[in-house]
């Protein structure tokens, strides 16, 4: 049997000397500890409402149904969006980080597709590199949205899955991903006539290209 244990929120005043300076007509407050982070809730409460809003795509009110129960802490609605933009706030300088690194190498692979942030619909892309993928949502889902992650670069292997952002790399740039193409292989394989014969044809020949490598 596994169990997880209760959980306890703890809570920790910082409390610093302050005085208002009569002469200068302001207020002056001690700076408080390098511990304490901004706002009025710690790291284990922005974990659990990240996930479960960020990665699972959950609304902000199963944010707050998540938090009252497990964690027995108080969070109203308008509060998990602000702090998801804390997360993001605090994310940035990591983010840019990656960015820069992934810019660097010589072989990445960048892939995207499409989500809503507020109304409009922006493009989401991702890089990926060995212990570093790097995920961002863009403006555009086509070549100035690939140039956005992926920086100016001038060479370099960049496997694609053949969207559109892909057209804006130098030719000798791209690496098509076999996946898709044997997906697009397979379809016309379970076709009628000249396309099967095709599907077929270029499955065999992809075949013996793979086993080759």
């Amino acid at each position: 049997m596994t169990e997880v244990p209760p959980l306890a929120p703890v809570g920790t005043a910082d409390r610093r000397h302050g005085w208002w300076w009569v002469a200068g007509g302001a207020w002056t407050q001690a700076a408080g500890p390098v511990t304490m982070p901004a706002g009025s809730f710690g790291p284990r409460v922005h974990a659990p409402v990240g996930y479960v809003t960020g990665r699972m795509g959950a609304s902000q009110r199963a944010g707050q149904d998540l938090v009252a129960p497990v964690g027995r802490t108080d969070v109203r609605v308008g509060g998990i969006g602000a702090l998801a933009q804390a997360r993001s706030a605090a994310l940035a300088a990591p983010v840019a980080e990656a960015q820069t690194d992934v810019q660097r190498q010589p072989v990445r692979n960048a892939a995207e597709t499409s989500g809503r942030e507020k109304r409009p619909r922006r493009g989401v892309w991702m890089s990926v590199r060995p212990l570093v993928t790097l995920c961002r949502r863009l403006k555009t889902r086509g070549a100035a949205g690939a140039k956005e992650l992926l920086g100016e670069v001038g060479g370099g292997i960049i496997g694609t899955a053949h969207s559109a952002g892909s057209h804006g790399l130098e030719p000798r740039q791209p690496q098509g991903c076999w996946a898709h193409l044997q997906r697009e292989f397979m379809a016309w394989s379970q076709r009628t006539g000249a396309t099967a014969r095709l599907g077929l044809a270029f499955l065999t020949a992809e075949q013996q290209l793979l086993g080759l490598w």
